[in-house]
């Protein structure tokens, strides 16, 4: 068997490759054979590829997975739809025939096989395929493979990948079958992400497989976006089901009395648990006629337990009737928790305690104890709001009355006041204008567990806090002691939580007690003070010490107000927190904001400035080239290495270079060629013969802009 070889338009056969290779020039072999022809020749074909233009296989080209990988370049020149997919065995069409080819060999030379698709004839595969996701980006033939092979590709890859790729996820939605997240791993999601891709999500990995939700408050606070959470994680919005213990029965006629109000009501079903008595089988439902709050009667079928005129149909109970019925009624949907955990960005003050009011408890633990209106899985809310929105609402402030003082016990270390507003895991600064109470610090900030709307004890911790049983003091102090007054302490002992503290509390109280405020902004429009930033910055640190306390405006109010983020930043009153980020809303790293201010200003703000996000919508990662360019005035010539390196400094001026600075030859020369050195200003030098040194020195410099740069002061 050998192959029919020609050069470009001649007529000429050749019967070796190689051979005819040689003499082509700069035409192209055409090459004719059967598929065992072609499939005995393909290392030699690929040695050779480079001269082939065309290949036309006359039958079938039996491959495997991996042959194709390895000999791509040479099946992509046939002109024909000739290549078939099968397993491994060999068989007469020349190369792999019979049976079929495995999913997992089909996944590892997925990228091969869709290049070459469009030459396959069928494509035999032994089930579904779960491919990389990074493969995702270059495939162009999903949706033929899966009709051609008559199975369906799925995705697989870390939460990190699966964002990587997430574009490519998007278009290829409707080719894939499922997307699994692997183990150990997070896939993050937008609202209109997670809508798009989430009836095919699953994991690899129940327990460590995560979905997060994350995205901005105005998009997770439309119905479109609680109707998604509550779609894929909707525990603890339904009651649990109503469970009524036995406490007592009438035999004669079939009464059934319970412990306490059964929340039953006619037509409900029940399922029965306990010994069978009677026509009561274990496990089996009947259907409810109530007859008070506190005892009904069981039928056989729904119209026979409605039909209230009726006894047709009562299922008889007989002494030592013992067990309980649940209510089916209130059983709710099967539990979804594809998504694990929602975590929301640039929300106001008023949106976050939307969050809070949605997964906050509503109902009586008679009802069942985890009725909410949306799942209990957001874990952390990042406020944005202006000066005014942050400093609204009334501080609460408790005024000590009394508090019992003494050795460490159950008993001493309450705290009585008037009416103090708090709840339990709130965090509250102490100040005295006198002696502080012993064990406590004026100033210091503690976490309130409240027993009563006057009375409440002190924790150190939030966690400590919320794990005490405060239905008692006896229980508060048997699960988590509190910090104890061994004395009483002189003058006026006050307890405050502002309006902020308190919502940076109840986000606190979240997801089981695991909640945050990653980052509290303040939306800057106009001018600002210190004294007002310090304020804010203060709740801030007394709502969570980990929480970010961030400044973002536009490059023009960020300007006008440098002098405010200056003061804040290196004030030393008591009380004052700086803040940790300074964003710029506006520009991008292709058309940055101009930012003028000193080289003092920038000594002290650079740090903040780079700390700031660039996106404020949620993306945390922080590039060294930002959307702003400083122009720097002031700098001293020991700074110039620095403002030079920076990639957010345009320019920058020195000022009061002294001779020394400037009569050393090759730094002098080496400074003025900085391409971001605008000016350079020397202190009064007046010697004629220091004046001439730098003048020489000077006049050896090429560039007649960067002698222009220096500006000798007399």
């Amino acid at each position: 068997m050998t192959l029919a070889i020609k050069i470009g338009a001649s007529s000429n056969v050749y019967d070796n490759i190689a051979l005819a290779n040689s003499m082509r020039g700069n035409q192209k072999l055409s090459i004719t054979g059967t598929g065992a022809e072609i499939y005995s020749s393909l290392s030699t074909l690929l040695s050779n590829v480079d001269g082939i233009g065309a290949i036309k296989s006359t039958s079938d080209i039996v491959v495997t997975a991996a042959e194709v990988a390895t000999n791509k370049a040479v099946l992509l020149k046939l002109g024909t739809k000739s290549l078939v997919l099968q397993g491994t065995s060999a068989g007469p069409g020349g190369g792999a025939a019979g049976g079929v080819e495995t999913n997992t060999n089909v996944a590892t030379n997925f990228t091969a096989l869709d290049s070459v698709y469009t030459k396959f004839k069928s494509l035999n595969i032994s089930g579904d395929t779960t491919i990389d996701v990074s493969k995702l980006s270059t495939a162009v033939n999903l949706g033929g493979m899966g009709i051609l092979s008559g199975k369906t590709f799925n995705i697989s890859g870390t939460g990190a990948d699966l964002k990587t790729y997430m574009s490519s996820i998007l278009k290829n939605i409707n080719k894939i079958g499922t997307i699994e997240i692997a183990a150990l791993s997070t896939a993050e999601f937008t609202a209109d992400q997670l809508k798009i891709v989430g009836d095919k999500l699953t994991k690899a990995n129940a327990a460590t497989s995560t979905v997060l939700l994350k995205d901005t408050a105005d998009r997770l606070l439309t119905t479109d976006g609680l109707a998604l959470i509550s779609k894929y994680n909707n525990t603890n919005i339904n009651p649990l089901p109503t469970t009524t213990t036995v406490a007592s029965f009438v035999d004669a006629t079939d009464v059934i009395t319970a412990t306490a109000n059964h929340k039953l009501n006619t037509g409900d079903v029940v399922s029965f648990n306990g010994t069978a008595n009677g026509d009561l089988v274990d496990g089996d439902s009947y259907y409810v006629r109530k007859l008070s709050d506190s005892s009904f009667a069981l039928y056989d079928t729904y119209a026979h337990a409605v039909a209230t005129s009726s006894v047709v149909g009562k299922r008889a109970v007989t002494t030592g009737l013992a067990g309980t019925f649940s209510n089916q009624v209130g059983i709710p949907p099967t539990r979804v928790t594809t998504l694990n955990d929602v975590q929301v960005t640039n929300a106001s003050v008023a949106q976050a305690d939307r969050f809070v009011t949605l997964t906050t408890l509503v109902g009586s633990p008679a009802e069942g104890a985890n009725i909410r209106p949306l799942a209990n899985i957001v874990s952390k809310v990042d406020i944005a709001d202006t000066v005014a929105k942050l400093n609204a609402g009334t501080d609460s402030v408790a005024t000590l009355a009394s508090s019992t003082n003494g050795a460490t016990s159950a008993t001493n270390g309450i705290i009585t006041t008037g009416v103090h507003g708090f709840t339990t895991g709130d965090r509250v600064t102490y100040s005295s204008t006198g002696t502080a109470l012993s064990g406590l610090v004026s100033g210091a900030n503690y976490y309130v567990g409240v027993l009563s709307s006057t009375q409440f004890v002190l924790y150190s911790t939030k966690a400590d806090a919320l794990a005490a049983d405060t239905s008692t003091p006896a229980n508060a102090y048997a699960t988590s002691p509190w910090i104890v007054q061994t004395t009483a302490g002189a003058g006026t002992q006050t307890f405050t939580a502002s309006a902020l503290d308190k919502t940076m509390s109840n986000i606190g109280r979240l997801k089981d007690g695991a909640g945050s405020v990653g980052r509290v902004t303040i939306l800057g429009s106009g001018s600002i003070t210190s004294t007002s930033l310090s304020a804010i910055t203060a709740k801030i640190e007394r709502g969570d010490t980990n929480t970010k306390a961030t400044y973002q405006a536009k490059a023009v109010d960020v300007n006008s107000n440098l002098q405010a983020l200056y003061d804040n930043k290196t004030s030393t009153l008591p009380g004052n927190v700086a803040l940790d980020e300074i964003v710029v809303s506006d520009g991008s790293t292709v058309g940055k904001k101009a930012i003028s201010l000193s080289y003092t200003l920038y000594n002290q703000l650079q740090a903040s400035f780079l700390a700031g996000m660039d996106n404020p919508a949620g993306n945390p990662v922080t590039p060294v080239n930002k959307n702003y360019a400083f122009t720097v005035t002031g700098a001293g010539f020991a700074n110039t290495t620095t403002l030079q390196g920076d990639k957010n400094v345009a320019t920058y001026a020195v000022t009061g270079a002294t001779y020394t600075d400037l009569s050393t030859a090759g730094q002098l020369v080496a400074e003025l060629g900085k391409s971001k050195l605008k000016t350079l200003t020397s202190v009064s030098i007046s010697d004629p013969t220091q004046r001439s040194t730098i003048t020489t020195i000077l006049n050896a410099v090429g560039n007649p802009v960067d002698r222009a740069k220096l500006k000798l002061t007399a």
